[in-house]
């Protein structure tokens, strides 16, 4: 009788396998419903980033513009010549795409037939209500020349 009451004991003592394995299939579910909320706010705050950098580049391009007729062939021209301290970069690194582009449309190789550019952000929530397709995928921030 005393060995069954010590058995009975050290059963009582401890969780079993199953009841583990429940309290982690739980946590697991509720870390998954979880995480997309945590890391949301951090993509939104990138991407409002990458709009404010593209705004503020296409302020000093229309400014270029506006001193010069044409608009450079190159982002960098705007901190050579004074118009940016430096051009902005992708939060996450890398830069935005530049495409400057002549009156009928093909691509500027010379700063003085430069008339027209897109510049663009790809932004980390496709389903921005700013997004829209470029060159085929979606997710993109475009931003015009006034000149178009």
């Amino acid at each position: 009788m005393q060995k069954l009451k010590e058995r009975n004991q050290s059963r009582s003592r401890g969780f079993t396998i199953i009841e583990l394995l429940v309290v982690i299939v739980v946590i697991g579910i509720l870390v998954a419903l979880l995480l997309p909320n945590l890391f949301g706010p951090q993509e939104r705050a990138r991407d409002t980033q990458r709009k404010n950098d593209v705004k503020a580049i296409q302020q000093q391009l229309e400014t270029y513009y506006s001193d010069n007729q044409h608009y450079p062939a190159e982002l960098s021209t705007l901190s050579t010549e004074g118009y940016m301290e430096e051009i902005p970069e992708d939060p996450e690194g890398g830069a935005y795409t530049y495409a400057p582009k002549t009156d009928s449309g093909a691509d500027c190789t010379t700063a003085a037939n430069c008339a027209t550019y897109e510049l663009v952000a790809d932004l980390e929530n496709d389903n921005d209500t700013d997004a829209e397709s470029y060159n085929g995928s979606g997710g993109f921030y475009i931003e015009e020349s006034i000149n178009q």
